[in-house]
């Protein structure tokens, strides 16, 4: 026992070690993963009004106004060749991370994770000269912390969390540090931004910012960047009297951009900029306007999905920063920046491919307005957008919609809950602009489900709907027109579901009955599906009865059919499940080998699961290798029923022995079949059936505690073959050799299931119950030794 009790010791150490370890690499690899967020992912940016800058290398400084902020939110990784969209704007070159938590006082834990890492990419420019140097702290209350007082308030217990995360990011033409303290309950955060002193650039392969040139206003370096046509805009609107009289940053479209508007019609949505219509646009004003944000703005000054307000009341410009193949891309309002942090002795420009979308309008308002989206529009409310989201909706038409199936259609515009789920299908949690898709890419959906990006050919796919119109901005976040409805594949009902997991058997039957109706019609309903090989193993005048009885099949898919949508990881064990007729349970029952859990299995009325959690359509399906029949009673009701056990029940019957199986828990029975009885000698069978309590102990020798299905018998090579002890009291072998056996006796009819056990035939007595009772001699003086030896026994003599 002692030795036992060691093994135990040595194997819980090594299970603690290996969780450990185990914990520090997924730890290490979900901060290289997130590397922008460790321990600061629920962090919520404070507004900026001002922030200085000091010069570390030769350059003068200069004071900035900055843009508020808003949220960010979680990356996803890029991956290749099918990469991923990744939102951190953390191409880190090289990227230094990592955190620490303590908990106390007391009971201290601190894990620290402080690494660099270094991609073999650029020198540390920022150590170069002509590098200015600035620094941001901020304070903000943490959240969870606590505080405790004694009545007399002698002493205080202050609960505290340690929280520290170091995070760095090199821009490009910035390097920005993050670092984040929480102690105390509170939260101290400390950015230091490195980027080239005023007058300065950087130059490619040189350290610090060599580039010299002579800054000038806003519109000359428009000139001096070759953007005419902004600049043109600017002076034909009237608001170039007004760019050179304050400190702005400028998002100015280049050339191509309003080449592109003259060659198009003016429609509803864009205003072409031309000077025959300057005149006669009433807005031009504002949408030159749109394109200004008081103060310098870098790029080092915002975070990915930040929103900067424009001098246009009530309209802003969402940023957005994109790692593609390492690669980085920064978009405003959807349209790609091509040149960025161009410095002004007034202010900021930013070169956008294109003239930005003024945007006042939410994501729901835009769907709405828009004729090609009404049948969409009907269903908008059930997804729940926030005013304050930042969303991507891939917004299929009313054609699209034209193209469903009937019952589909209906279930997504009367809101039935598969029809939600699949509307949540369109609906990604961040804004994700056409621009990111050069070949092919993935993005999670708000269902935490990979979507498909991909462009070829010109066109703009997702998964296999056309995106026809790209990049409509709304103030919490961007429309892309499809022309088809996106389905997933679990996206059918039950029958789709057995047709998909091949299990068509069971398709056939219901549908010969006509009860497909009965399936299709469910809604929040979990049900066991069994296999073509449960089907094939009902006996035939079963298969025929079913069949041809069509109230006799309804009650038997009734009983594999629970109200619920319940995952496989839900179904606990010794959970009663009720049944949709409502008469009798389902038993859930979880087995796992011995040791170490190799093997698992859940079972439903003793039939394995062989497949989970295959989603239909508002359901759950499990595939199960067994076609669940309920039970006709207790123990003795299967035992009475049963023309294999008629000796058995006459012998109970005989000796008055019923309540034996009526005991207060679910037992399990191997039960000896009319077989067993026969393979007896005569003298044997006569004193079996002469002495009531050897007969009694006997057949409790044939019973145990624990309610055991064939499939919870796992195949383990000695000496971890399972043991059990039986109602007797002493230890019988339960094995799987290829064939479940009991003290070495094969189970010849498995899983008779009953309301307070489960019966398992057997042709044969345990051999070592009727020679411990002397019904028959044992085989040879060992096994007549050891036949007489109970459990109790075996402990009597370690102690």
């Amino acid at each position: 026992m002692g030795l036992l009790m060691g093994g135990k010791a040595v194997l819980c150490l090594v299970v603690v070690l290996v969780v450990g370890i185990t914990a520090v690499v997924e730890k290490t690899r979900e901060d290289h993963d997130q590397r922008r967020y460790v321990f600061s992912r629920n962090r919520t940016d404070t507004r900026h009004n001002t922030d200085k800058k000091h010069p570390v290398g030769h350059g003068p400084a200069k004071h900035r106004v900055v843009s508020n902020v808003s949220h960010f939110h979680e990356a996803t990784q890029f991956q290749n060749p099918m990469r991923k969209l990744n939102r951190s704007s953390s191409s880190h070159r090289p990227h230094r991370y990592g955190g620490s938590i303590q908990i106390g006082p007391g009971f201290n834990i601190q894990i620290s994770n402080d690494m660099d890492f270094d991609f073999g990419e650029d020198e540390r420019w920022w150590k170069g000269p002509n590098v200015c140097f600035r620094n941001e702290t901020r304070d903000e209350p943490m959240k969870g912390s606590t505080e405790i007082r004694s009545s007399d308030d002698l002493w205080k217990v202050m609960h505290h969390r340690l929280m520290v995360s170091h995070v760095c990011d090199d821009t490009g033409t910035a390097y920005k540090c993050t670092t984040t303290r929480g102690v105390n309950g509170k939260v101290t955060t400390s950015v230091k931004i490195y980027e080239c002193c005023h007058g300065y650039e950087r130059r490619e392969d040189e350290p610090g910012c060599a580039k010299a040139y002579e800054t000038t206003d806003l519109l000359s370096t428009l000139e001096r960047l070759n953007a005419t046509e902004m600049l043109e805009a600017l002076r034909m609107s009237g608001v170039a009297r007004i760019v050179n009289r304050e400190n702005y940053t400028l998002f100015a479209p280049i050339n191509d951009a309003f080449e592109k508007y003259r060659k198009e019609e003016t429609n509803a949505n864009v205003v072409k900029i031309t000077p025959e219509l300057v005149n006669l646009a009433k807005n031009m004003d504002d949408i030159i306007v749109g394109q200004l944000v008081k103060g310098f703005v870098e790029t080092a000054d915002v975070e990915d999905e930040q929103l900067v307000h424009t001098e246009l009341q009530s309209a802003d410009i969402r940023i957005n920063k994109y790692n593609i193949n390492r690669k980085k891309l920064m978009t405003a309002n959807c349209v790609p920046m091509v040149t960025k942090d161009v410095q002004a002795t007034n202010g900021i420009v930013h070169l956008v491919q294109d003239l930005l979308p003024t945007v006042t309008q939410s994501v729901d308002h835009l769907v709405s307005r828009n004729p090609q989206l009404m049948q969409l529009n009907r269903v908008m409310k059930s997804l729940q957008l926030n005013d304050e989201g930042q969303y991507t909706l891939f917004a299929p038409t009313n054609s699209a919609f034209e193209d469903l199936k009937p019952g589909l259609k209906d279930k997504i515009l009367k809101g039935h809950r598969c029809g939600i789920e699949i509307l949540r299908q369109h609906l990604l949690p961040n804004v994700i602009c056409s621009a990111v898709t050069e070949n092919r890419a993935l993005t999670k959906n708000v269902l935490d489900r990979y979507v498909t990006l991909s462009r070829s050919a010109g066109k703009l796919m997702v998964n296999d709907a056309e995106i026809v119109q790209s990049d409509i901005m709304g103030t919490n976040g961007v429309v892309h027109i499809i022309d088809k409805v996106l389905i997933p594949e679990d996206a059918g009902d039950i029958l789709d579901a057995a047709d998909r997991t091949g299990t068509k058997r069971f398709l056939e039957l219901v549908e010969s009955a006509g009860l497909s109706h009965k399936l299709q019609n469910l809604n929040n309903f979990t049900m066991f599906l069994p296999n073509d090989k449960a089907i094939k193993a009902l006996p035939s005048d079963t298969l025929k009865s079913l069949s041809n009885n069509v109230d006799q099949l309804e009650q038997l898919i009734d009983y594999h059919v629970v109200p619920g949508r319940i995952k496989y990881r839900g179904l606990a064990n010794d959970m009663q499940l009720p049944t949709l007729g409502g008469k009798k349970n389902i038993l859930v029952k979880s087995y796992y080998s011995f040791p170490f859990s190799r093997y698992s299995v859940k079972t439903v009325q003793c039939s394995p699961i062989v497949q989970a959690d295959v989603n239909s359509c508002g359901d759950m399906v499990h595939i199960v290798s067994k076609v669940l029949l309920p039970p006709v009673g207790d123990v003795l009701n299967v035992l009475a029923s049963n023309p294999d056990f008629t000796k058995l029940m006459s012998l109970i019957q005989a000796h008055h022995l019923e309540d034996l199986f009526k005991p207060d828990s679910a037992f399990t029975l191997f039960a000896p079949t009319n077989k067993a009885f026969d393979s007896l000698s005569a003298e044997a069978f006569d004193k079996l059936g002469k002495d009531h309590d050897k007969l009694e102990s006997i057949l409790k020798s044939h019973m145990i505690s624990d309610y055991l299905c064939c499939a919870g018998v796992f195949e383990n090579a000695f000496p971890f073959s399972s043991r059990e002890v039986n109602l007797d009291g002493w230890i019988v072998a339960v094995e799987n050799s290829g064939r479940v056996s009991y003290g070495h006796v094969p189970v010849a009819s498995c899983d008779n299931t009953a309301t307070n056990g489960v019966v398992h035939g057997i042709d044969k007595f345990v051999p070592a119950a009727l020679s411990r009772y002397g019904i028959v001699q044992p085989a040879t003086p060992w096994r007549r030794f050891f036949g007489r030896l109970s459990f109790d026994d075996i402990f009597d003599y370690l102690d």
